[in-house]
């Protein structure tokens, strides 16, 4: 009897051991249906390491990750293996570059622009258009257009400098302009220009945005008064702009 119970000792503990290996390997699935019996022994970017199941102590043996659908490993554990994504430093440098050349894009386009000032003698009306250029946070405009104050017109030439505080598509901006009008109709008089704001993005496409901003702006008017002699003023103005970029 001790005798039986020990060769069943030794025979269940052999069946034990055979299934144990039956079980710790892992299988890789190709993609055209095959399974390697293996032991993984690294997944690299491109490629898996592996031996095969049978020969343990074998050489390494490799694989494209692109021919393996999944592994299955011996805790029954599956990874799905997905090369959608080229994980390349060189590509991802090429991709690194065309994303900047994307966010340098976005901040150029052609600009027409509304605007309402109002000044503690005056209010006037602004519609200007131009074209601006920049990278991820900095941009600056060219702009040209009409002013309307109460019965004059002026044409404004100004330059704006943007900062956008994130490369973000929607993004909140401060801007610094600087420019001279010249009065063509009612007046002979020429101011020179500037102002500060800030302002809001809104993209509605992938080439189109919104954007509305606040601030103020100096007019510094220069002009010849009754006996001939040339003054200069300068005058306050509150001002809310409205424009879309294409």
């Amino acid at each position: 009897m001790k005798t039986n119970f020990i060769n069943r000792l030794l025979i269940f503990i052999f069946l034990l051991t055979i299934g144990n290996q039956l079980t710790a390997q892992d299988i890789i699935v190709k993609k055209d249906g095959s399974e390697l019996q293996t032991k993984v022994i690294e997944i690299s970017l491109n490629t898996i390491k592996y031996r095969l199941f049978n020969q343990q102590n074998g050489p390494i043996r490799n694989i494209e990750k692109k021919a393996v659908f999944m592994i299955i490993y011996e805790n029954g554990t599956r990874e799905t293996i997905n090369t959608s994504i080229d994980k390349n430093p060189l590509s991802q440098k090429s991709n690194d570059n065309s994303d900047k050349n994307t966010k340098a894009a976005r901040r150029r386009g052609t600009i027409i622009r509304l605007g309402h000032h109002s000044g503690e003698y005056t209010n006037y009306k602004s519609l200007v258009v131009g074209y601006q250029v920049g990278g991820k946070k900095l941009a600056t405009a060219f702009l040209l257009g009409i002013h309307t104050y109460d019965g004059m017109t002026g044409i404004p030439v100004l330059g704006e400098f943007k900062y956008h505080f994130t490369e973000n598509t929607n993004s909140f901006f401060a801007y610094a302009e600087l420019g001279g009008v010249v009065l063509i109709e009612g007046s002979s008089e020429e101011s020179v220009l500037y102002g500060l704001g800030l302002g809001r993005i809104f993209s509605i496409g992938s080439k189109t945005e919104l954007f509305i901003s606040s601030g103020f702006n100096i007019e510094s008017v220069t002009y010849e008064d009754y006996f001939g002699e040339t003054n200069t003023e300068s005058y306050d103005f509150f001002n809310i702009k409205l424009g879309i970029k294409f």
